[in-house]
């Protein structure tokens, strides 16, 4: 099944990164792949601290080969916002979620798909928190990118339309006192 498979590709991620090790040393490009990948399978399988402490390793590494802002180092950020929102801890997932969307505005500008999934990871952190003003910002600046871009009926726009209207429907229902 699914599980047994995730459980094969750990252990191929595995010898891979230890592989990698031994012939490139600790911060190489390709160890930090690895630890990202990693971080992917144990994400898979729902250990979510595992995850993280690859994606850690992973960024801490990407930062020194490629500084600040650069699109992995938002890429790893990104990864780690989502295991911290898988964890439920919607603040820490928010920080990360933050410092890809600035890097990627720098790397992208506005009108970009990758800004537009920053900003409905952020939107959906935000409404996991019951901000709802906040998260609906977010997701119309996410939708008007995805609908510039990629059209009403692509499955990214879609899914932001729909994240748009719950949040809308809970604000409504907050507003409304109950």
């Amino acid at each position: 099944g699914t599980m047994g498979r995730h459980q094969q590709e750990l252990r191929w991620k595995q010898k891979a990164l230890s592989i990698n090790l031994k012939t490139y040393g600790e911060d190489h490009p390709d160890v930090a792949i690895d630890r990202n990948n990693l971080g992917n399978a144990y994400r898979a399988l729902g250990q979510y601290e595992k995850a993280i402490t690859y994606y850690q390793m992973a960024l801490g590494s990407d930062l020194k080969t490629y500084g600040e802002d650069h699109p992995k180092v938002a890429i790893r950020r990104n990864n780690l916002g989502g295991a911290y929102y898988e964890l439920g801890q919607y603040r820490k997932a928010i920080t990360y979620y933050q410092m890809a969307l600035d890097s990627d505005l720098k790397t992208y500008g506005e009108d970009h798909p990758k800004v537009a999934i920053d900003r409905n990871n952020l939107g959906l952190a935000y409404h996991a928190l019951g901000q709802y003003e906040k998260a609906i910002t977010y997701y119309q600046m996410a939708l008007k990118t995805f609908e510039d871009m990629l059209g009403t009926d692509h499955p990214n726009t879609r899914t932001v339309a729909r994240n748009l209207a719950f949040a809308k429907a809970a604000l409504a229902k907050q507003k409304g006192g109950n």
